[in-house]
């Protein structure tokens, strides 16, 4: 995703780790006087939407408001990799979504949730980011009732999301977890510690699959920012521990590591085309150096922007432009990446 003003302004705690790809925190709220979204009548729908977003524009002048029926199938894939959107909504025919870019922040109307705000971020977040989030919600907070109770706290269509209705996840690199054959052995600690860790859907199928959603599964009995500094703090901890087995691996691995890290910046750098999985799996051995703390012409930055671009809708658009097949686009984008890597290092 972009990089922004506010990367550039606030510190973050676990924040460069290599084996961060990215991470988002998500408030869910539901505005008083109209059913569930899944419910809702479309004029009601209409006129909710248009509601919220004209209350929106009076304080942010910038935002941009996409409707999805105007989108090419291209752009939606390229808001969906770039976390934008959720897999639900992509689906949807129409529907109006809002993007913060300074903030990266968005909001998705009447998916499941009257309101969906999210940001996402290219590195851990920290409390600070939290605190853009909630200042965003107290705003909206301003124009309309939110749906509550005392016993129950924010109500939403999912059980689970009721409470804080919040969700915080990030997306990890645990390969040194994956080597020592200690992701399940983890998966249960963390999961009685009030953690979810699952294989990242994306390459659920790939064999090799070396990234997993670490979530919070905690919406009551804590507060929203001891919710978030508890979760940086778990996330933190893992992050630890697969560096640590990672290393300890590489000791007795180092040849054949770095043999695979070396040869995979050569293919990525030389290739003429290259399809997905080849793609992210070499750019994993990247990472996997990174995390190693080899000699790489290439910074976390770069890869994680690497990360989202290879994905198909931002391939789909390069192709486009260049009038070129999708694997021939995809080897291109990681060519300027590992320049632009290479000059920033």
């Amino acid at each position: 995703m972009p990089k922004t003003s506010i990367d550039n302004t606030l510190e973050t705690q676990a924040i460069n780790s290599p084996s961060v790809v990215n991470s988002s925190i998500k408030i869910y709220r539901n505005i008083d006087k109209y059913t569930f979204a899944d419910n809702i009548s479309d004029n009601d729908k209409k006129e909710l939407e248009l509601e919220i977003i004209d209350h929106i524009l009076k304080k942010y002048k910038d935002i941009k408001i996409y409707e999805l029926s105007n989108l090419k199938d291209y752009e939606k894939e390229l808001f969906l990799n770039f976390g934008y959107l959720n897999n639900t909504f992509f689906k949807f025919s129409k529907g109006y979504f809002l993007v913060l870019e300074d903030e990266n922040i968005s909001i998705i109307l009447n998916c499941k949730e009257h309101l969906t705000i999210k940001i996402i971020l290219n590195k851990l977040f920290n409390i600070d980011y939290y605190k853009i989030l909630e200042g965003f919600e107290r705003y909206l907070a301003k124009g309309f009732q939110f749906v509550a109770t005392t016993k129950y706290g924010y109500l939403t269509s999912k059980i689970r999301n009721c409470g804080l209705a919040l969700k915080t996840s990030v997306l990890l690199h645990l390969k040194g977890l994956l080597l020592n054959n200690k992701i399940d052995e983890i998966t249960s600690l963390y999961f009685q510690r009030g953690y979810i860790i699952k294989s990242w859907p994306k390459l659920s199928d790939n064999k090799t699959n070396e990234y997993f959603i670490a979530s919070s599964r905690l919406n009551f009995g804590v507060t929203e920012y001891q919710l978030i500094e508890r979760f940086i703090s778990g996330i933190d901890k893992l992050v630890e521990m697969n560096q640590k087995e990672l290393f300890s691996y590489y000791s007795t691995n180092k040849e054949e590591i770095n043999d695979n890290i070396y040869r995979s910046y050569g293919i990525l750098k030389y290739a003429s085309q290259i399809d997905y999985i080849e793609a992210i799996n070499h750019i994993s051995n990247l990472r996997m150096g990174l995390e190693l703390n080899l000699n790489i012409s290439m910074n976390i930055e770069t890869l994680n922007k690497l990360f989202l671009e290879i994905q198909s809708g931002y391939v789909k658009k390069v192709a486009k432009e260049q009038d070129i097949n999708e694997n021939k686009a995809r080897a291109l984008i990681i060519k300027n990446n590992i320049l632009e890597g290479a000059a920033d290092v």
